[in-house]
């Protein structure tokens, strides 16, 4: 479902892999802070 992770897991790519992750847990945390301030 996700080539660039898919990418990264083949390439073993293990900082990258972590780094990934990383933003997309922030940018989840961003994005419902921001739906919690327009309540």
């Amino acid at each position: 479902s996700d080539p660039t992770l898919g990418q990264m897991i083949l390439g073993d790519d293990v900082d990258g892999l972590q780094n990934l992750l990383r933003e997309r847990h922030r940018h989840r945390l961003q994005l419902r802070r921001q739906q919690e301030e327009e309540l």
